[in-house]
């Protein structure tokens, strides 16, 4: 799975580092950020992404700006800026499609898990039937053997 992220701005790789310059375990960020240490592992390895109301909680627990941890350079000149803003199309449409392959990717993720929990369920219940059909037969077996012995 493409994780739309790392293309541009390696956004999970950029959490690492910063996190790791402020000496700051990832327990230390979980705590401050309302997320568990799993979920900021996931970021810093590329499994899954910050929502956009998270960066502005991590910027803050890790003492930087939003633009450095979307690594833009705040010192960029003005052709630069401009030349951005005549490819701003471009990339939009990359990140829209970048993100609409994320989604679809976590969608088939979660649909593979949804199922999975079905199966699982299902097997169980296959089980339980079993159980309780052999219970019924044996059940019937023993009233019956009572009453042909009265």
């Amino acid at each position: 799975m493409k994780d739309i992220w790392k293309t541009d701005y390696r956004i999970g790789t950029r959490i690492r580092q910063f996190r790791e310059q402020t000496y700051m375990t990832q327990d230390q960020l979980a705590e401050k950020t309302p997320v568990t240490p799993k979920t900021v592992s996931r970021w810093e390895n590329g499994k899954t992404i910050p929502g956009t109301d998270m960066i502005p909680k991590i910027a803050e627990a890790l003492g930087i700006s939003i633009a450095d941890l979307l690594g833009q350079d705040a010192a960029e000149g003005q052709d630069a800026a401009e030349e951005k803003r005549d490819k701003k199309p471009d990339i939009l449409n990359t990140k829209i499609d970048s993100l609409s392959e994320e989604m679809r990717g976590l969608y088939t993720l979660e649909l593979k898990s949804f199922i999975g929990t079905l199966e699982r369920r299902i097997r169980i219940q296959k089980k339980l039937t079993v159980v309780i059909l052999a219970v019924t037969v044996i059940l019937i077996a023993i009233m019956t053997y009572r009453y042909w012995t009265l």
